[in-house]
C-alpha cells in the first residue's frame, strides 16, 4: 500500500491526477521546526530532514511506502513559511509583489517492508506581478491562505499573480511530481494505473 502522509488536499489531487494509487493518513509529526532563514543548500537539507521525519512518524502506524512531503516559500534567503494571520499573510504578499522568490519542496518515501528510502528536492522560480493592495485583499479574504506555505497556492493565482515560472510548475503546487513518478515506475509500477 502507498501512503500519502499529508493532509494538503493538492498533493492528493495531483497524485489522483497522475494515476497513482495511493491512500491519504495523517501527518503523524507532532513538531515541525524550520529555521527563518538561511542558504539554499541549508534550507534543502532541513527540508529533507523534515520531509524525512514526517514520513518516519507514520512508519509506526502504517505499513508499506510512505511519502512524507514538506513545502517552504523561500525570498531574500527568508523562509516563508504558513502565516500565523490574515495580517501577515498580507504582509508576506506585499514584499513578494513584482519579485522573484523560490518554492522548494522536498519528499521522502520510505519503503517500511524492504526498507528502502528515497529524498528528493526540486526548486521552482515564481516571479508575482505588481499587486495592489485590493488584489491582495481579495485573494485574502477568498482563499484559505493560512493552510499555504508563503500565503498562497500557486494553482489559485496563476492567472492573476503570477507573471512568470521558471522550473516545474507542480513543485511549486507542493510536490516533485516528476521525480517521484520516476521512482513509483521503476519500482513500483503497479501504482501507477493507465489514465
Amino acid at each position: 500500500m502507498f501512503y500519502l502522509a499529508s493532509s494538503s488536499p493538492r498533493r492528493a489531487d495531483l497524485l489522483t491526477q497522475f494515476g497513482v494509487v495511493f491512500q491519504t493518513v495523517p501527518n503523524l509529526l507532532t513538531q515541525e521546526t524550520l529555521p527563518h532563514s538561511g542558504t539554499k543548500k541549508q534550507v534543502v537539507s532541513q527540508l529533507k530532514k523534515l520531509a524525512f521525519q514526517k514520513a518516519f512518524a507514520s512508519k509506526q502506524q502504517y505499513e508499506g511506502l510512505i511519502l512524507g512531503v514538506d513545502t517552504i516559500v523561500v525570498f531574500n534567503r527568508f523562509l516563508l513559511g504558513k502565516p500565523a494571520s490574515l495580517s501577515e499573510a498580507k504582509r508576506v504578499l506585499s514584499r513578494l509583489s513584482g519579485k522573484t522568490h523560490q518554492v522548494i519542496s522536498s519528499f521522502c518515501l520510505l519503503d517500511t517492508v524492504n526498507r528502502l528510502k528515497w529524498l528528493r528536492t526540486d526548486t521552482t522560480s515564481v516571479t508575482f506581478k505588481h499587486l495592489s493592495n485590493s488584489d491582495i485583499d481579495a485573494y485574502c479574504t477568498a482563499e484559505n491562505v493560512l493552510d499555504k506555505a508563503g500565503s498562497y497556492g500557486i494553482q489559485d493565482v496563476k492567472d492573476s499573480f503570477i507573471q512568470s515560472v521558471q522550473g516545474s510548475y507542480f513543485n511549486g503546487v507542493g510536490l516533485p511530481i516528476h521525480p517521484l513518478l520516476s521512482i513509483l515506475k521503476k519500482w513500483y509500477p503497479q501504482l501507477i494505473k493507465e489514465l
